[in-house]
C-alpha cells in the first residue's frame, strides 16, 4: 500500500505549503530508503498541540520542532507530527527559507518511521546528512 494524507489542525496553515510538492518529498524519500509499503500521515501543528504530545509520550514539557510515531513494525506506518510555528523561527535561525525548513522537518520525520535515531552522535550525524542529501536531490531550492 503506498497512502501519504497531509493534515493540519489549524486551517491557517493551508495557504502556507504546497500539498503536491510535500507528497513528492515524502514519495522521493521513501523510494529512495527502498520502502514500498507505507500508510504516513503528515500532520501540521502548533506549538501547543506538540507539548502537549510531548508531555504525554516523552514527559517532556517542552516544545520540539518534530514528533515521529511508529504505529506497526510489520511496514511502515506511523504519523509525523511538524509543529508548524517554530518553522518561521527555525529558518531564520539557521538562514534557510521557509520551505526548505518545512521540507526538511518532513524528511527528518519520515527518516525516524524509517527506522534512523538521533540519540547519539553518530546517529545524528548520519540522520543530518541524509536530510541534506534529499534537500538537496529532491528538493526545488528557493
Amino acid at each position: 500500500m503506498h497512502k501519504i494524507k497531509i493534515l493540519t489542525k489549524n486551517s491557517k496553515y493551508k495557504a502556507q505549503f504546497d500539498k503536491s510538492e510535500i507528497l513528492y518529498l515524502c514519495r522521493e524519500v521513501l523510494k529512495s530508503e527502498n520502502i514500498s509499503d507505507y500508510d504516513i500521515s503528515v500532520i501540521f501543528v502548533d506549538e501547543g498541540f506538540i507539548i502537549d504530545l510531548n508531555k504525554r509520550f516523552f514527559n517532556k514539557n517542552t516544545a520540539t520542532d518534530v514528533i515521529s510515531f511508529n504505529l506497526s513494525e510489520q511496514r511502515v506506518e506511523g504519523e509525523i507530527y511538524v509543529n508548524f510555528d517554530i518553522i518561521k523561527d527555525q529558518a531564520k535561525y539557521y538562514s534557510v527559507c521557509f520551505d526548505e525548513e518545512l521540507k526538511r522537518l518532513i524528511i527528518h520525520g519520515l527518516l525516524h518511521l524509517a527506522g534512523y535515531r538521533d540519540y547519539e552522535k553518530k546517529e545524528k550525524k548520519i540522520m543530518n546528512e541524509k536530510e541534506d542529501l534529499y534537500l538537496k536531490t529532491i528538493e526545488r531550492k528557493c
